[in-house]
């Protein structure tokens, strides 16, 4: 499902596909609903939204960015308000120490009209990950780039840091960082798989 990408290339020569090799997720319900997160059997460290491995993700952010999409006539997808408003959003931890955050100000998609919301930073901020939607709310998918683009200042790049599709949606690109992140900690700590963490991991052994 999640190769089933928006094609954001029909907007912008600047977004790279996602890679036509990447293995397909596993048989999932993708319907906003995240019910394939399911409840750790305890605390998580390096959850992306509190200590130790990150901030305190402020849930008033999400008030804040509803207000500011409002002001602009843009609105934010369902699924995507859901899940940071849930407690689903500390179930998901990175492995390299990512962090969700929200922005306070809207950006476009370079070469297009189309809203960017930046909601997951890597921990050196190296890399941002934004996600793409339309004035009336549609999911366009998740972005990945080296830029932030929604910086008070310009970058003094000459060139602009590529941008690539991770995700055809924002719950398909969570589901993808959750079991390759949680199939890292559990590996590590000799934990079980979950069987759909088993499923993926064996799709990645004939890329390997």
């Amino acid at each position: 499902m999640d190769r089933e990408s928006p094609d954001l290339t029909t907007y912008t020569a600047s977004v790279t596909p996602l890679p036509a090799d990447l293995p397909a997720l596993p048989d999932a319900p993708l319907v906003g609903a995240f019910d394939w997160l399911t409840p750790p059997s305890h605390e998580l460290d390096w959850a992306v939204a509190g200590p130790p491995g990150s901030p305190t993700f402020d849930v008033r952010s999400v008030d804040r960015l509803e207000a500011l999409a409002a002001a602009q006539d843009v609105s934010l997808p369902g699924p995507f308000v859901t899940f940071l408003r849930s407690e689903r959003r500390h179930w998901v931890r990175s492995w390299t120490g990512c962090w969700l955050e929200l922005p306070t100000r809207l950006v476009k998609l370079p070469g297009t009209n189309l809203p960017v919301v930046r909601f997951l930073n890597d921990q050196q901020g190296v890399v941002f990950w934004y996600l793409v939607i339309s004035p009336d709310g549609d999911d366009r998918g998740v972005v990945v780039s080296e830029d932030l683009l929604d910086a008070d200042e310009p970058s003094a790049e000459a060139e602009p840091a590529p941008i690539y599709l991770c995700g055809s949606s924002f719950e398909a690109f969570m589901l993808r960082y959750w079991l390759e992140n949680e199939i890292l900690f559990r590996t590590e700590a000799d934990e079980p798989l979950s069987d759909l963490q088993q499923e993926y991991a064996e799709r990645w052994r004939p890329h390997r």
